[in-house]
């Protein structure tokens, strides 16, 4: 007869509702409740480690579009605008014209440099032009 193991941590006998799968497979006697403590325990301690993780993954592999977020690699993340040329450690985002090329667009500062972009990807700085030619031409 194959007897149950008990959890390690809290005594209680492990059975298949309260033991994980992976953690039968390498034979580690541990309850979920007690997991689920230990993984909250170690992500408090490593909050700004984990933080910087994903910061860093997001940055280089997903791209934020009107359609949702899409995953492709981006260019390396630059310390300054590439428009402007202003120093920024954080507060860049990755400006991209097509979400078929992920790999083709540029680091812009948060405000101003990408409300730019955005409006000459609509157009409007042609009609900004023809409303100034015009302007000119009146007078």
């Amino acid at each position: 007869m194959n007897k149950l193991p008990f959890c390690s941590k809290c005594g209680v006998q492990l059975t298949k509702e309260n033991w994980n799968n992976s953690d039968q497979k390498v034979h580690r006697n541990i309850c979920k409740s007690c997991k689920r403590r230990l993984w909250k325990i170690w992500r408090l301690s490593h909050l700004e480690k984990d933080r910087d993780r994903t910061r860093n993954y997001y940055r280089a592999n997903v791209i934020h579009s009107s359609k949702g977020p899409i995953k492709g690699k981006k260019r390396p993340y630059p310390s300054k605008c590439e428009l402007c040329g202003k120093l920024r450690e954080r507060g860049l985002v990755y400006h991209h014209w097509d979400d078929n090329r992920p790999e083709l667009g540029i680091w812009v500062c948060r405000g101003n440099c990408h409300r730019f972009c955005e409006r000459v990807d609509k157009g409007l700085h042609e009609v900004y032009l023809n409303i100034k030619k015009n302007l000119e031409n009146e007078t």
